[in-house]
Formats: C-alpha cells, sequence, structure tokens
C-alpha cells in the first residue's frame, strides 16, 4: 500500500506473522518458568517447590527453541546473519568483505 504525504503511525495495519508472535511468547514462558525455578532454588520458597523440575525442564527447552521462529521467518539465515541486504542472492558472494584485512593507517 503507497503512502504519499505525511501519515500517522496507527494508520497502517500492519500484518504480522505467526512466526513473530510466538517469539515474545516463547520467551515470555522462558522467563516466567525461570523465575517459578528461582523462587525455589534461590529465594527458598517451599509452597513452589514441586513445580521446580518441571519449570527449570520447561525453560531450558523452550531457551533453546525460542529463537527458530524469528530464524524461520528471516529465511535466508547466511544472509541474515552476515548483515547482507542482497535480497536476490544468497549474499555469500558478499562474504570476503568481513574477511579482508583492514588496511594500516600512515602517519
Amino acid at each position: 500500500m503507497p503512502v504519499d504525504g505525511f501519515m500517522y503511525p496507527n494508520e497502517v495495519e500492519l500484518q504480522w506473522s505467526v512466526l513473530i508472535v510466538l517469539y515474545p511468547f516463547l520467551t515470555g514462558l522462558v522467563a516466567g518458568a525461570f523465575i517459578l525455578a528461582s523462587l525455589e532454588r534461590i529465594f527458598h520458597v517451599n509452597a513452589v517447590k514441586p513445580t521446580y523440575r518441571l519449570a527449570l525442564l520447561t525453560a531450558l527447552s523452550f531457551l533453546l527453541i525460542s529463537p527458530l521462529p524469528l530464524q524461520l521467518h528471516l529465511g535466508h539465515l547466511a544472509t541474515s546473519q552476515l548483515g547482507f541486504d542482497d535480497v536476490t542472492g544468497t549474499g555469500l558472494e558478499n562474504a570476503s568483505k568481513l574477511t579482508a584485512p583492514v588496511p594500516a593507517r600512515g602517519r
């Protein structure tokens, strides 16, 4: 949808995919599980002692898979991780720029 002239931020409707919405949900789940596990282990709250192992296992397992929705949404992982803006190619043809030596400054 082309926009001409000035517009307010709420005049354009953003369409977020499920993958983008899933990332904050999973990271919030990880944070909540870590807080629940730390209540028992660090602060010695005995009321949450039965949930300690489940909370720790949930936090660690979802911590491993929580970046996957963002990586799947980006598509070209090699391109996005190297910081290239090349949409048509793989972006690896510019990888030599990362390893090129920096010339020394003469004084």
